[in-house]
């Protein structure tokens, strides 16, 4: 691991939603790094007849593996999917996902060693593969209403059934023009060496608002899809990809900013 003496006293913005609790800055905090969170965006749970609807035209008894992309699907999805864990396996992005499977009580039998839904989508079929499973796995993918299909695209193209059951959403906060003004100015005089940007919509949000964070300063992109939502706006700076959505994978990046 990156000596963590590299980001001493370093300051450091987390985007990340509003009410959200991040171990990932709380990491950043113990090894020294001055944190302050920026909230631009927040997560609201679908209405349950919403979801109820959504299951109700699936067949549960018959998924073989449930999906989580996000640990927010794991917090809001996990009642509705409860009953399915206990027949089919679990899969789950990342490391952050895991965990909060294992803490609902669930038991993950694969996490995708690249941290996006395509090295997810990927991993799998190469498990099954591996497995010699030849009949069309169902799997039942728990996660955000704005999640994209590069998660689901690669197995349908394969001829696998995705059930999609978003269970949230996340949604850019509402600001005065007097409040920007006062979020512009707080960015200012934090003066951050970098941002730690964990979703695209929170890249979304940070573009929508405008805030202006100086050449001087880095976008940390956790993960592929937040990079490509990066890649998506013109910024007065420069942006890395952590290799991984962890505290040592953010680490490791900040460690080369020098």
């Amino acid at each position: 691991m990156p000596d963590e003496k590299s980001i001493v006293g370093k300051r450091l913005l987390m985007l990340r939603p509003e009410g959200v609790c991040s171990k990932l800055e709380a990491q950043l905090q113990a090894w020294g790094a001055i944190v302050e969170p920026l909230h631009l965006t927040k997560i609201v749970p679908l209405e349950e007849q919403t979801i109820q609807q959504q299951l109700g035209a699936f067949d549960l008894s018959a998924v073989d593996w449930v999906v989580f992309t996000s640990h927010q699907g794991v917090y809001h999805g996990w009642q509705w999917v409860e009953a399915s864990t206990k027949q089919a396996k679990i899969a789950v992005v990342g490391q952050a996902t895991q965990h909060a499977v294992e803490a609902m009580g669930g038991t993950v039998s694969f996490c995708a060693k690249r941290a996006s839904g395509k090295g997810l989508a990927e991993g799998l079929l190469g498990l099954w593969t591996t497995e010699g499973i030849t009949a069309s796995p169902s799997v039942l993918w728990v996660g955000s209403a704005l999640a994209s299909d590069d998660f689901s695209a690669p197995l349908e193209a394969r001829g696998h059934r995705v059930l999609k059951v978003p269970v949230y959403t996340t949604q850019a906060m509402a600001f005065s023009a007097e409040a920007l003004v006062s979020l512009q100015q707080q960015v200012d005089a934090f003066q951050p060496w970098a941002i730690v940007v964990t979703s695209g919509s929170g890249v979304k949000a940070l573009a929508a608002a405008d805030i202006q964070v100086g050449v001087g300063c880095t976008l940390v992109s956790l993960g592929e899809n937040t990079t490509n939502a990066i890649l998506g706006f013109e910024w007065g700076c420069g942006f890395v990809e952590a290799q991984s959505p962890t505290a040592e994978g953010v680490l490791a990046v900040l460690a080369t900013l020098g």
